[in-house]
């Protein structure tokens, strides 16, 4: 919970790690846990082989074991565009400003959005 939602607790990091597990159960192959510390959840794996792909702990990036958009470990086509070395952006806080959201009929949308 954060800008107007101060009054809410904040989601269980247990039942975040179940949402988690229920995702990847279901088929979701690149499922993460957000918002959280949690290394293991959001970071990166091969659907086919399960190796480490791109090791994430918050915004810093650790192992990267892609060549192009295929795993290191066992050629497998991985969806994305990546570099062939990881970002260097480190652990930082950015200030960003909300604004009241407004809404507003695009046409392209076809509805309020």
């Amino acid at each position: 919970p954060d800008f107007k939602m101060r009054g809410t607790l904040p989601t269980p990091h247990q039942s975040l790690i179940d949402a988690h597990q229920i995702a990847l159960d279901c088929g979701i192959k690149f499922a993460y846990v957000g918002n959280v510390h949690d290394a293991q959840r959001d970071t990166t794996y091969c659907p086919n082989c399960s190796g480490l792909l791109i090791e994430r702990d918050w915004y810093e990036l650790g192992q990267y074991h892609l060549d192009g958009n295929r795993c290191r470990h066992c050629q497998t086509i991985i969806p994305g565009v990546f570099e062939q070395t990881p970002g260097n952006w480190g652990r930082k806080r950015v200030p960003m400003h909300i604004h009241e959201p407004h809404s507003y009929n695009d046409p392209l949308v076809g509805s309020n959005c």
